[in-house]
This record gives structure tokens, C-alpha cells and sequence, in this order.
């Protein structure tokens, strides 16, 4: 009996440890869950504690990102850049280049609130 419990115990880890990290698989490290879409609502599908993934019944899609997500991407990368060309500058002082990030900062702060608010009246 405990040779059977042993094995069944030993298949398993084995069985379990062989779908860790890969994309199908139960512990999924480093990679996204994907949205599945179940008569028009969203859930997850079925991971069995054995490792594997049960997800057969439903439709995975990926998760498409709204207009107000591609505003602040947009806005995010733009400051980046502006913040990147500072920081590269080297006719300016350090504590002017600090001052110029600050501001930079804070307009990208209060641009991302104001394409929230844009966003949300409309």
C-alpha cells in the first residue's frame, strides 16, 4: 500500500513539476493569464492541482487594451522620452536637470489625470 501511495505520490511531482512555467501550465510564472470569455462574462479557466489545464470548453482571448489605456501608454512614453533627452543633456547643471524632471513629472502626472477625467465625462 505504500508503494502504491509512493508512486502515485512520486507521478505527480513528476507530472506536475514537468508543466511548471510553460505556458499551458499550472503555475504559469512569468507568463499572463488570459481572459476567457463564457457566455459574454469573463473568468479563468479550471487549473487542476495536478498541473494541468483544463480549458477546453471555453475561448481564450487576450485582453485588449481601451482608447484611455492607449492615451496614458502614449502620454507615459512621450514624458519618457522628454525625461531621457534631460538626463542625456549635458549642457545643462545637475540640479537644473533635476528641476526640468520634477516638472516633467508632475506634467505627465497631470496629464494622465486629465485623460482619466477626459475620458470618464465622455
Amino acid at each position: 500500500m505504500k508503494r502504491i501511495f509512493l508512486l502515485v505520490f512520486l507521478l505527480s511531482a513528476i507530472g506536475a513539476s514537468a508543466f511548471a512555467n510553460v505556458p499551458g501550465g499550472h503555475f504559469r510564472g512569468g507568463y499572463r493569464h488570459s481572459t476567457i470569455i463564457i457566455n459574454g462574462g469573463y473568468g479563468y479557466g479550471y487549473y487542476n492541482p495536478f498541473g494541468f489545464y483544463y480549458g477546453y470548453p471555453w475561448y481564450s482571448a487576450p485582453a485588449m487594451p481601451t482608447k484611455l489605456d492607449m492615451q496614458i501608454a502614449d502620454i507615459r512614453n512621450d514624458y519618457a522620452d522628454k525625461i531621457k533627452s534631460v538626463r542625456l543633456d549635458n549642457s545643462l547643471s545637475r540640479q537644473e536637470k533635476r528641476e526640468q524632471i520634477k516638472e516633467f513629472k508632475r506634467d505627465r502626472k497631470m496629464d494622465v489625470m486629465n485623460a482619466e477625467r477626459n475620458y470618464y465625462k465622455s
